[in-house]
């Protein structure tokens, strides 16, 4: 299993991206429309905001300035499994 607890780094490599991106990939049916990650954020579309996020990593690649909305993905991650959304 991933690191279930990753801190945000500043510079996140290739390999951490695919790994996300190939979690998500095979909990693509799971993930539900929507997702009230914390008091602050609420994801409305939560598909489409994860899709956004890897689109970013394919345009920009691992621009430091971009870590936040990578981190963003580890956290997501984090609370489908906390809410017990999905089981890996």
């Amino acid at each position: 299993m991933e690191n279930d607890k990753k801190e945000f780094k500043k510079y996140y490599t290739d390999e951490d991206l695919l790994e996300i991106k190939a979690w998500y990939d095979r909990h693509e049916a799971d993930i539900p429309e929507t997702l009230q990650l914390n008091a602050a954020t609420f994801y409305k579309d939560l598909r489409g905001t994860v899709e956004s996020y890897f689109m970013v990593y394919e345009t920009h690649g691992l621009n430091p300035a971009l870590s936040g909305h990578y981190y963003q993905l580890y956290l997501i991650r984090n609370k489908l499994r906390e809410m017990g959304v999905v089981n890996d």
